[in-house]
């Protein structure tokens, strides 16, 4: 969130949240301002998303091993 006075209290709750590639976050929205949403969710959303990609898991996965302790 913009982590300001002006945060919505649900967009508060979820700041910080992260979800796997392509899933929901936990109020149903995809990324900030999702068009999917409600409009009193999404109409000036001021919201950002960052997008994490660990190879190192990706690649012991495909190979069938477990994830790193």
């Amino acid at each position: 969130s913009a982590g300001d006075g002006r945060v919505r209290p649900s967009h508060v709750a979820i700041d910080g949240e992260v979800v796997a590639w392509n899933q929901p976050y936990s109020n149903g929205l995809m990324f900030p301002g999702d068009p999917s949403g409600w409009a009193e969710e999404i109409i000036n959303c001021r919201c950002d998303e960052h997008i994490r990609i660990d190879f190192i898991t990706q690649a012991r996965a495909e190979a069938g091993l477990p994830p790193e302790a």
